[in-house]
């Protein structure tokens, strides 16, 4: 197996660890991760990422350096190998939590003396957010034009 299949297979296996948004379902961070690989690994793109070949439409490949094959895919040099590497340890500690264990947040920074409740209240309301309807996204917007005037 060459290095270029198994970089796209592991990159591949990464994203789909990948969790899906739930406040924007439709604009997928992994499907635009997996249409760029594609690209750069010179692989058929699915036709269900739309969102992904909008963001990809002006470009013909992931090229840096200038060489691609005649279907616009870049060849994979021992720089970029490594490149890839690092962006595929960055994306495995992001999914990992890593910086979450690295660097814990005090307690106390989480409950402003002004507001106390104010992460709570926020983190309830990224809950309740995709399972609003219309109705209730109207509530809250004018719920918080009342409150700011």
């Amino acid at each position: 197996m060459s290095i270029k299949n198994l970089l796209h297979r592991q990159y591949t296996a990464l994203l789909s660890r990948w969790p899906v948004d739930p406040l924007r379902p439709k604009v997928n961070f992994r499907d635009t991760l997996q249409h760029r690989i594609n690209l750069y690994f010179d692989v058929p793109s699915t036709p269900s990422s739309s969102s992904a070949s909008l963001l990809f439409s002006g470009s013909k490949s992931g090229a840096l350096d200038g060489t691609t094959s005649e279907t616009g895919a870049k060849a994979i040099t021992r720089r970029d190998e490594e490149g890839i590497k690092v962006e595929m340890n960055c994306l495995a500690s992001l999914l990992e939590d890593r910086y979450k264990s690295l660097y814990p947040v005090n307690p106390a920074m989480m409950k402003p003396k002004g507001n106390p409740e104010y992460y709570e209240n926020l983190r309830e309301e990224i809950r309740a957010a995709p399972d609003r309807g219309l109705m209730g996204r109207l509530a809250g917007k004018v719920k918080g034009m009342v409150r700011m005037a």
